[in-house]
C-alpha cells in the first residue's frame, strides 16, 4: 500500500493479519484504508497501538544519497553490534550472579540431605515400619525404587553382541530395532512381565532397579513457597 506524503512516497507492508484487523478498523471508523494506514504509523487510530512500527522504504535518487544511505547502515550496524555486545555481558554477569546463589544452595541441600539420609539408615527399622516412606507437615520421605532399566547380562557384554543373539533367536527379533539393528530397550522394559529368567539369560539382558532415598516436598509446600 502506498502513501503520499509532502516530500516523498511511502511503500508500507503489513502482515497479512494486520492488513486484515486494518480493514477492519477502517470501516468500523468510517475512513478508507489509506488514511488508516497513515493514522496507524503515528498510533492515533484506536485499535492499532503499540503495533511494531511499520517499515519505511528509503529513495536514494543520487550518488550522495547512496553513500550517505550506506554510511547510515554502517553506523547502524556498529551501534547494534554494541547493543548486542552490551546484552550479552549484562546477561551473562546475570548469569554470574545467579549461579552463586544456586551453587551455595544446591551446595547446602547436599549437606542436610546427606545428613537425613544417614540418620534414616542408621534408623530404618524404627521409622520405616512396615512402610517405606513417612510424612513431616512439609515433605514425603524415605526409599523407593528407581524405574525399571534394561541391561546387559554383565559388564563384559556389549549391546552390539545382545544384538546378535536377539537376532538368532526364533522369538526375540521384534526387541530388535531395524534399519540399523540395535536393541528396542523400550519394548524390552514393556515385556519385561513376560519374558522368562532363562529368555533374559539366552538374550544376555537383565532388568533392574535401584533403590533410593528421597525427599518430596508436598504440592502445596511448593504452591505456598511459588506465593511468597
Amino acid at each position: 500500500m502506498n502513501l503520499h506524503g509532502a516530500h516523498s512516497p511511502l511503500r508500507v507492508r503489513l502482515p497479512a493479519g494486520d492488513a486484515r484487523k486494518l480493514r477492519r478498523v477502517a470501516a468500523a471508523a468510517g475512513i478508507a484504508p489509506a488514511e488508516a494506514l497513515r493514522l496507524a504509523i503515528v498510533s492515533e487510530l484506536p485499535g492499532l497501538e503499540g503495533r511494531p512500527k511499520l517499515m519505511k522504504t528509503l529513495t536514494i535518487n543520487s550518488t550522495e544519497g547512496l553513500e550517505a544511505a550506506i554510511g547510515a547502515v554502517v553506523r547502524k550496524r556498529i551501534l547494534h553490534t554494541q547493543a548486542v555486545a552490551a546484552k550479552e555481558a549484562e546477561a551473562a554477569e546475570l548469569e554470574q550472579r545467579h549461579q552463586r546463589t544456586i551453587s551455595n544452595l544446591l551446595d547446602e541441600i547436599a549437606q542436610f540431605e546427606a545428613g537425613i539420609q544417614d540418620y534414616c539408615i542408621a534408623h530404618r527399622a524404627a521409622l520405616f515400619s512396615p512402610k517405606k516412606s513417612r510424612e513431616t507437615s512439609l515433605a514425603e520421605f524415605g526409599f523407593e525404587l528407581t524405574p525399571p532399566r534394561v541391561e546387559t547380562a554383565s559388564k563384559k557384554l556389549k549391546w552390539k553382541e545382545v544384538v546378535g543373539r536377539l537376532l538368532r533367536l526364533s522369538w526375540a527379533a521384534a526387541y530388535v530395532r531395524q534399519p540399523e539393528p540395535q536393541p528396542d530397550k523400550q519394548a524390552l522394559l514393556a515385556d519385561r512381565e513376560k519374558l522368562s529368567p532363562e529368555q533374559c539369560l539366552a538374550a544376555g539382558i537383565r532388568f533392574c532397579q535401584d533403590e533410593q532415598f528421597f525427599i518430596r516436598p508436598k504440592p502445596e509446600t511448593a504452591s505456598t513457597a511459588n506465593r511468597s
